[in-house]
């Protein structure tokens, strides 16, 4: 007899919680329940398929839904544009700068190995 709950929270008292073959402790069946060596009880129950099916519904609801919510988008596509557009504008605005900026920090590091490098060969001399 095993004494686990499924993964959809069914009881079982018949092992129908699909137990694994070597794991059976661990799971909470006990020894000498029927779980078969692939791992799945030898009967099934409904409640292990109403579970499965229920999560595929919630799957399908929430596709549905985000297809939903795309089509709302593209209905206020004006909006979107203008939106789009401006993020556009202002990542292309911050990497210029960011491309400046690394300019300006490469040329100061150009005249900081140009000062050092003149004042090591002045006191070498």
């Amino acid at each position: 007899m095993c004494n686990c709950k499924s993964q959809q929270g069914c009881c079982s008292k018949d092992c129908q919680c699909g137990c694994q073959s070597g794991q059976q402790k661990g799971c909470g069946c006990q020894s000498g329940s029927s779980c078969s060596k692939s791992g799945s009880c030898s009967s099934h129950s409904g409640c292990d398929y109403a579970g499965k099916f229920l999560e595929l519904a919630d799957q399908a609801w929430m596709e549905v839904l985000k297809e939903k919510i795309k089509d709302h988008i593209k209905s206020n596509a004006k909006y979107m544009d203008e939106l789009a557009r401006l993020i556009s504008e202002a990542n292309k605005e911050k990497w210029h700068k960011k491309m400046e900026n690394k300019q300006c920090c490469s040329n100061f590091e150009e005249r900081i190995k140009s000062f050092f490098s003149e004042s090591c060969q002045q006191k070498n001399k």
